[in-house]
């Protein structure tokens, strides 16, 4: 990859990145704007409920962000490039690495946020690792829909609605049998797994995606 296409994706990633924190600030004030969990405490109170909201927000806002970001750039960003003679390849791998890149900022905010002696989060390892292998599973699926959305167009942004109502469907339903709101179920779901096996699968799924995502776009159509 050369200097020209590394000098792209920072700046995207740095845009990215600054919209993902951005989003999960406005999320928290709107949210959580006068919600002190440790009111007792005084200015410490608020830093640790600072220390419990921003980084939640910080996830939801990542999904959000990077979903659409990652999508995208199979349409728009990637024919720019391979116009300016970057090849289809190199393209994928800046995608990649602009999402692993963020992945691994937003775990080092929240780590950050976490370690602060006002935080009281336990078992803090283990949650980033937890975290992180979930963002990369995200990521992955991510970077394989926009390859597939960039290859078959229209169709693939058919094929993308008929996945994100599949899995919303099997996400509600299995919510409802349980008889638990959806946000209680997925975090019992996410708490059930094993952080360090979450990892690995993220890192996996990553690959994969990435490796599904270049062999999709090998003879995708460009146009600028």
């Amino acid at each position: 990859m050369g200097m020209g296409n590394v000098k792209y994706w920072g700046r995207m990633w740095l845009e990215y990145m600054g919209a993902v924190m951005g989003i999960a600030l406005a999320l928290m004030l709107f949210f959580a704007g006068g919600r002190v969990i440790y009111p007792g405490d005084g200015i410490n109170g608020i830093w640790k409920t600072i220390c419990v909201f921003y980084p939640a927000y910080l996830v939801l806002s990542a999904f959000f962000i990077f979903s659409i970001g990652t999508i995208s750039s199979f349409q728009t960003y990637l024919p720019v490039l391979v116009s300016l003679n970057a090849t289809r390849r190199e393209s994928v791998w800046g995608i990649l690495g602009y999402n692993a890149g963020g992945v691994m900022a937003i775990t080092a905010v929240i780590a950050l946020f976490w370690m602060m002696p006002s935080s009281e989060v336990g078992n803090v390892t283990e949650l980033l690792l937890l975290i992180s292998g979930i963002l990369l599973m995200f990521s992955g699926a991510s970077v394989l829909m926009g390859a597939v959305v960039g290859r078959l167009g229209k169709k693939g942004v058919i094929i993308f609605i008929i996945f994100c109502a599949v899995f919303g469907g099997i996400f509600g339903g299995m919510a409802a049998i349980t008889a638990q709101k959806p946000g209680d179920f997925l975090l019992d779901f996410l708490m059930n797994f094993q952080p360090l096996w979450a990892f690995i699968l993220g890192i996996g799924v990553y690959v994969l995606a990435g490796a599904a995502a270049m062999m999709l776009v090998r003879k995708m159509e460009v146009r600028v």
